[in-house]
């Protein structure tokens, strides 16, 4: 893939996207601040409870 070792576990650890969250991170897998911002899918929350 041409990264490191380091580099893969940052990808592995902050660029993820799931159904109820996902959290924005800058091309080199660091938080676009400190904390991180993690937003909710607030629709598909919604839909999951209906269907449950």
């Amino acid at each position: 893939t041409g990264l490191g070792a380091r580099q893969i576990e940052a990808y592995r650890q902050n660029c993820w996207v799931e159904g109820f969250h996902f959290k924005r991170v800058s091309p080199l897998g660091k938080p676009d601040s400190k904390r991180g911002i993690i937003w909710y899918n607030y629709p598909k929350i919604n839909q999951f409870i209906k269907d449950s």
